[in-house]
C-alpha cells in the first residue's frame, strides 16, 4: 500500500490541494482524513476510502495498493481493482440499471475471492495439524 509520504507526493505532483482531492473523491472523503493519512496519524485501511482517494487523485486503485504484476492472490486482487476502476468509468456514462448490474457482478467476484482465500486458509490450518 502507498505510504503517507508517497500519497502526499502523488497529490502534490498533480498540483492538487487536499480539499480538491476530497471534492473529486466524493462525499465520503474529507480533507482532514487525507491529512491524517499523509501524516501517518491514521491508517488508510478502508477499501471504500481507497476507492474514493483513487477517484480524487484520478489514478488507478492498483496504484494506491501498489500491486505487483504477479500471479496468484495479487493478480486476483489486481483484477478486482481493474473491475472497480471500470465501474467508476461506467458510473459516469451508463444508466442506473447498468451500473447496478455491474456493481452486483463486482460484489459477486469479491465474495468469490474472499471465499477462495478463506478456503485456502482453512486448508493450510488443517495441514499444520
Amino acid at each position: 500500500m502507498v505510504s503517507g509520504a508517497e500519497l502526499r507526493a502523488l497529490r502534490e505532483s498533480q498540483g492538487l490541494s487536499r480539499e480538491q482531492v476530497a471534492y473529486r473523491g466524493g462525499p465520503g472523503l474529507r480533507a482532514t482524513q487525507i491529512y491524517r493519512w499523509e501524516t501517518g496519524k491514521q491508517p488508510l485501511d478502508a477499501m471504500s476510502m481507497l476507492v474514493a482517494l483513487a477517484k480524487g487523485l484520478d489514478v488507478p486503485l492498483s496504484r494506491l495498493l501498489q500491486l505487483p504484476e504477479t500471479s496468484g492472490a495479487s493478480a486476483r486482487m489486481k483484477q478486482l481493482c481493474d473491475i472497480e476502476e471500470t465501474a467508476h468509468r461506467l458510473a459516469e456514462d451508463a444508466s442506473d440499471e447498468a451500473w447496478e448490474l455491474f456493481l452486483e457482478q463486482m460484489s459477486s467476484a469479491v465474495r468469490a475471492a474472499k471465499e477462495h482465500t478463506a478456503g485456502r486458509e482453512k486448508h493450510r490450518k488443517r495441514s499444520k495439524l
